[in-house]
């Protein structure tokens, strides 16, 4: 028996769409019916479609043996079972036959329970339907001890030469066939239904069998990628599939009130290009006109060949509803723990996949240039269960794109993303940054490599991303790319270059989430939030889906971080995103909601106080014991003679430095405590600078780097003479205060304080935006307050 912890994993494995398949309709025929479902099932539980270049079409449907015991009956509500839609005429009898191998060629993984949608029996009476626990058996072995090799084809009967009983269906039209395990460790490629070229014979051999039964009409059509969607929306969704064969490509789709027919385009990749060996036909159908929230069908042929069946859901009406997403990057490398991931996925229930970039490599350990063919065997092959249901949106990372392989020609090739990023300057923008909504989302995907690298490129995109993001009136707003602006991982870490480019204009235009990726790691940040007046930016970085780990790291900004191979799940509301990150096991190891109707305001601004002896020192700067200063140490710059200096140095000899976080736009009142050597009026004045500050326009004020500076000078006045410690502002003059200080960012800054003229001895510097803003912290002279430090604060 399967152990009951096993048996539930099994049950999250099902994969199927949130509401009933549509039906669809067409001309039944009395011609065999032959499926092949390692490329159109779709499979549930312990289910996998798996590549084998023994099989029809090089791929097959398997459930692995894992020691279950044999059922007794067919389930009415299976865990494992593959199904595949298919059209049949009514009344007219049908041989059911299937071709399968066992694993280990052992008779106890060799049978499974086949059910359909209207079959019955020769009186009419229902038999072997879906939903109910009546079936038919199909067992590989001919008889007990006849044994078994590789490949053989099987009906429903049981014993040598002995037929089991046909199929006949009620209704013509569309009907669905539902495979269900009876005992794991079985593999099937082909099933045949048919009316009399086999009715009485089967299609091929019992044992090592190598037949494979062509598609009706005489049409074969070799797949190189079995249909994947693209572009889901409200209205609409894009099929996209690849053939070794030319030809018109067709799309039936069916849901709600709609069954119509729909012709595509296709165009040839040569093989000159590829590098697989043979040219290829891309096939893309654009279906249009659907309504929101709707689940529809869908049947791909090419040249009247059945190419494939599928069902997919539209996304809501833009602005309203809610819908799920899978979030994932740095994938592709055909690992274990991709193959495991992949898994968990296809068990997961999602409506559409965001990719963060590195989709395939060009080797498996995680190094070389994505192609044609790394994206054939690490992405299509390995998420085949829900490509065709589910719509896939990526932005490319830095193995997908590069100059090495042609700035991601086969990237281009092999996804059809909207092309709302070109512009007329640069039309080569088109699909590598791009944005669609998705029910109550508006999604910018953005691109960290080719339009990002050349700053030329950058300043376009950017100038793109402010006006999209200044277009939309979606509640929420999500950026996905690869290249992380905000990691603590131990390989990458933040891409101050992405950063600087994109984080000011996520804040200003209200981006809520960014997913990125890059850093082999999972990272959640707090919100992080550089303005007082922008929007609070939670950042993830989701890069663990299959390549090799890297550390993982804490900053001030990281909430949650781990090195752990998993995935992103988010279920989006109008006013929350829940988000999970799903690790191996398919259990949440990180959960967490960003509320957009209930958002905190910006943080406060709260007294910054410094003490000197934490300071960085350069020059003639040192710190020193003194039992008088706060902390019991202070900073100095003996007095050695040298005389005033008129101003700030860009490059000064003499200086030190501390950071502290502060807030922007809000006034902040500057103040020191100091003492001069000998209490002499020649030792008693510093610059001050900062690396982000400005003035209340917001313009550069008081930089590093510069000869702007405010002055702090301890004595107030000429002639009012000096004692012991005192403190003072920027100002000049008896009852004069400074200018006050504000900060072009929220966050990290850093403050420069360098000799004007040497002999000064400071220990504390407080930066009051409210409770020293118009009084001193202590007195101007013989002072002994020792104000104390605040705690300090993490970037929000």
């Amino acid at each position: 028996m399967v152990p009951c912890r096993l048996a539930l994993l099994m049950t999250l494995v099902a994969v199927s769409l949130s509401s009933p398949t549509p039906r669809l309709t067409a001309q039944a025929s009395t011609e065999d019916i032959v499926l092949r479902p390692g490329r159109s099932a779709t499979v549930a539980g312990g289910w996998t479609i798996v590549s084998d270049q023994t099989a029809a079409d090089d791929v097959a449907v398997r459930h692995p043996d894992a020691g279950a015991a044999k059922l007794p009956h067919a389930l009415a509500q299976p865990v494992h079972s593959f199904e595949v839609s298919f059209n049949a005429q009514a009344g007219i009898p049908y041989r059911l036959w299937m071709r399968a191998r066992a694993q280990n060629d052992h008779w106890a993984n060799d049978s499974v329970f086949v059910q359909f949608t209207s079959s019955v029996d020769a009186s009419g009476a229902a038999r072997a339907r879906i939903g109910t626990t009546s079936a038919y058996d199909v067992n590989l072995e001919d008889c007990s001890g006849c044994r078994l090799s590789g490949w053989g084809w099987q009906d429903n009967g049981w014993g040598v030469g002995v037929l089991g009983p046909e199929v006949i269906f009620a209704t013509a039209g569309p009907q669905r066939v539902r495979v269900q395990t009876r005992e794991d460790g079985l593999t099937v490629d082909q099933i045949v239904l048919s009316p009399s070229r086999y009715l009485t014979t089967a299609p091929g051999a019992l044992k090592n069998d190598t037949t494979i039964v062509p598609l009706p009409g005489g049409s074969t059509v070799t797949l190189v990628r079995r249909p994947y969607l693209q572009q889901t929306s409200a209205t609409g969704a894009i099929v996209v599939w690849a053939t070794r064969e030319p030809g018109t490509p067709e799309v039936r789709v069916a849901g709600g009130s709609i069954n119509r027919t729909v012709s595509g385009t296709s165009r040839r990749v040569s093989a000159s290009v590829n590098g697989l060996g043979f040219d290829y036909y891309h096939h893309e159908v654009r279906l249009t006109g659907l309504s929101a929230s709707t689940s529809f069908a869908y049947d791909a042929r090419l040249g009247g060949a059945a190419v494939a069946s599928a069902g997919f859901r539209t996304a809501p009406a833009a602005g309203g509803g809610s819908f799920s997403f899978i979030a994932f990057g740095d994938s592709g490398t055909g690992s274990t723990a991709q193959r495991q991931l992949a898994g968990v996925m296809a068990a997961d229930t999602f409506d559409v996949a965001l990719h963060t970039g590195d989709i395939v490599y060009g080797k498996s350990d995680g190094t070389g240039d994505a192609g044609y063919r790394s994206y054939s065997d690490w992405f299509f092959d390995i998420y085949a269960a829900w490509l065709p249901s589910r719509a896939f949106m990526p932005a490319e990372g830095n193995h997908d794109s590069r100059p090495s392989n042609g700035n991601g020609v086969a990237y281009l090739d092999t996804f059809t993303l909207p092309t709302n990023g070109a512009t007329p300057p640069y039309p080569d923008h088109a699909e590598r940054f791009y944005s669609f909504d998705y029910g109550p989302a508006h999604v910018v995907v953005l691109d960290t490599e080719f339009a990002f690298q050349d700053v030329t490129r950058r300043a376009e995109q950017q100038s793109w991303l402010q006006a999209d993001l200044a277009a939309t009136t979606q509640p929420w707003k999500i950026a996905v790319f690869h290249r992380s602006p905000y990691s603590a991982g131990g390989e990458h870490g933040s891409n101050l270059a992405v950063r600087g480019a994109f984080s000011p204009l996520f804040e200003q235009y209200g981006v809520q989430l960014v997913l990125s990726a890059h850093e082999h790691v999972y990272e959640r940040t707090h919100p992080v939030r550089e303005s007082p007046s922008g929007q609070a930016v939670t950042y993830v970085v989701t890069g663990g889906g299959g390549a090799p780990l890297y550390p993982a790291g804490n900053a001030a900004w990281t909430a949650y971080s781990a090195s752990r191979h998993h995935y992103v799940r988010g279920d989006v509301t109008t006013c929350t995103i829940t988000l999970r990150a799903i690790g191996l096991d398919g259990k949440s190891f990180d959960t967490s909601t960003i509320d957009r109707c209930t958002q905190l305001p910006p943080p406060a601004a709260e007294d910054v106080v410094l003490y000197t002896a934490n300071a960085t020192p350069a020059g003639g700067w040192r710190v020193d014991n003194d039992s008088t200063a706060a902390g019991g140490r202070h900073i100095r710059h003996p007095d050695a003679g040298a005389p005033k200096l008129s101003a700030a140095l860009a490059q000064p000899v003499h200086y030190f430095e501390m950071t502290f976080h502060a807030v922007a736009g809000v006034p902040y009142r500057l103040w020191m405590r100091s003492k001069a050597d000998k209490n002499s009026w020649g030792n008693d004045s510093v610059f001050v600078q900062f690396d982000r500050s400005v003035d209340s326009a917001g313009r550069a004020v008081y930089r590093i780097g510069t000869t702007g500076s405010t002055v702090m000078n301890l004595e107030d006045c000429s002639g009012c003479g000096l004692s012991g410690w005192g403190w003072q502002d920027n100002g000049w003059g008896t009852g004069v205060l400074g200018p006050l200080l504000y900060f072009g960012s929220t966050g990290t800054q850093r403050m420069h304080v360098q000799t004007r003229e040497d002999g000064l001895s400071i220990d504390q510097i407080v930066l009051s935006p409210a409770r020293f803003l118009t009084s001193s912290p202590g007195a101007l002279k013989n002072d002994s307050t020792r104000r104390p430090r605040a705690p300090s604060r993490s970037p929000r």
